[in-house]
Formats: structure tokens, C-alpha cells, sequence
């Protein structure tokens, strides 16, 4: 499914099967990236100064780590003209997750990728509570962080307060079989979600039961990929039952 088209007109596919990778398709034109030879002989800070008015901020695959977080939550917080960060693969970790989500709450950002950065469970609530009050907030990536059980409240708190939040991936997540209860019935009060990646997150089990119940509720969500959950007979028969109330489902994914 390719997304509307993001600001300068290039298109970007929110998903990217067979890859953990998931940044913008096409750069836009006035792409702040830190991948050119000269960039490495430079710190973020000092970047991001010289291009500060650069709509996006692309920093994958940069070992920024929590000090590095540290100065570009504060290049952040005087800069408010960037709206797509990229951040995915660039090690952040608990601390450097917390760290940024004191620049998310505050942000004007439409767009941020934090795939791959093993938040734990702290760093997942940080960042979960601080897009809660983000309204601006359309588009989030939360794949490759091998989120477990415990993060599963707070995604649900996430997806209860954050009405604005359309697409949402969670994918290569360690979720597990009871998060079903948590996400469940949030999924069943979430007005504003369209498409919901939630592939190798391992929910299964009763909870899956649990998620297949929210779905049959909500009346938004267009797009949802659920493989290689191990659901079993029990899930996919409760997704079947769930599907013959749910008709505003478009595309759904059970491999």
C-alpha cells in the first residue's frame, strides 16, 4: 500500500517487506542526510546548525548513542523546521530514547522513525508518553525494537490518547501472548489509526484472541498485517468472526 505523498511530492512506501530497514523511499529534496564522507568529519550538532532549515533530518545507521541523543535533543529544541526524523539503527537505547522524547513532546514533527534502537521498556514508555501529547504526530516507527510484554501498556495508552497517529509499526516486536489484552481494546476505541503493522510481534494465544476482538470493533483501520504471529486456529477463528462485522478492513495479512 504506497501513503499519500509527504511533503515536496516524493513518494514513500510506509512498509517495506523483507527488510528492517525502513527508511523514506525517496529522499525530498532538501533532505538534511548525514551519509556524505564530509558529514563523518563533523559532530550532528554543528550539521544540523549549518542546514537548519532542512525539513528533514535523516540520521540512520549513525552510531549517535545516548550522548549523541543528548545533542540533538538540544539542536531540537531550538530548531522546530524539521518534521520528518529519521533516527532508525542509530543506537539510542533506554537513556537515549528518554532523552528524545523530552524534544517529542514539544515537537511540530509529522514523522519519526526510531526502528532498531532497543529502547527497553523504560525508553518505550518515555517515548509513548511524549507522543501521547504530540498532536502533530501522524506517522510512527517503532519496528526491529524487540519491544516486550511490559511496553504493551503503554502502546495501548499510546493508541487510546493519540487520535491523529495514522500509520503505526510495530513490527519484529517481543510482545507476546498476553499484550493482546492490552492492545485489543485500545484498537477497539482508536478512531484515527489506518494502517497497523504488527508482523513477527508475537502475539498469540488468548491475547490474540483478545486483538481480534478490538478489530471486529474498530471502524478505521484499513490496513493491518499480522503475520508470522503464530496465531493458530483459535486466533485466525476469531479474526474470521471478527471480519464478518468489521467491513471497512482493506487489506489484512495472516501469513
Amino acid at each position: 500500500m504506497v501513503m499519500a505523498e509527504p511533503r515536496g511530492g516524493a513518494k514513500e512506501s510506509f512498509r517495506k517487506k523483507g527488510s528492517w530497514h525502513r527508511g523514506l523511499g525517496v529522499l525530498l529534496k532538501d533532505t538534511l542526510s548525514l551519509r556524505s564522507p564530509q558529514a563523518h568529519s563533523v559532530m550532528p550538532a554543528s550539521w544540523f546548525l549549518c542546514q537548519g532549515s532542512a525539513p528533514e533530518l535523516n540520521l540512520w545507521h549513525h552510531g549517535l548513542g545516548p550522548q549523541g541523543a543528548r545533542a540533538l535533543a538540544s539542536m531540537l529544541t531550538s530548531n522546530r523546521c524539521v518534521k520528518w526524523l529519521e533516527l532508525s539503527d542509530t543506537g539510542l537505547c533506554g537513556a537515549g530514547a528518554q532523552v528524545l522524547a523530552g524534544v517529542l513532546s514539544r515537537s511540530s514533527s509529522i514523522y519519526v522513525d526510531l526502528s532498531e534502537n532497543q529502547p527497553g521498556v523504560v525508553g518505550a514508555q518515555a517515548v509513548c508518553a511524549a507522543l501521547t501529547v504530540t498532536p502533530a504526530m501522524q506517522r510512527v516507527q517503532l519496528a526491529g525494537n524487540g519491544l516486550e510484554e511490559q511496553a504493551a501498556q503503554y502502546l495501548a495508552e499510546l493508541l487510546l490518547a493519540h487520535m491523529g497517529l495514522k500509520p503505526l509499526d510495530l513490527s519484529y516486536s517481543q510482545l507476546s501472548d498476553q499484550s493482546g489484552w492490552a492492545l485489543g481494546p485500545a484498537l477497539a476505541e482508536n478512531t484515527g489509526l489506518t494502517e497497523l503493522e504488527m508482523s513477527w510481534s508475537h502475539v498469540r494465544g488468548p491475547g490474540a484472541m483478545a486483538f481480534a476482538r478490538g478489530l471486529e470493533a474498530n471502524i478505521f483501520l484499513r490496513v493491518l498485517d499480522s503475520s508470522f504471529n503464530g496465531l493458530g486456529h483459535s486466533g485466525a477463528s476469531e479474526v474470521s468472526e471478527a471480519l464478518k462485522i468489521n467491513n471497512v478492513l482493506e487489506e489484512l495479512s495472516m501469513r
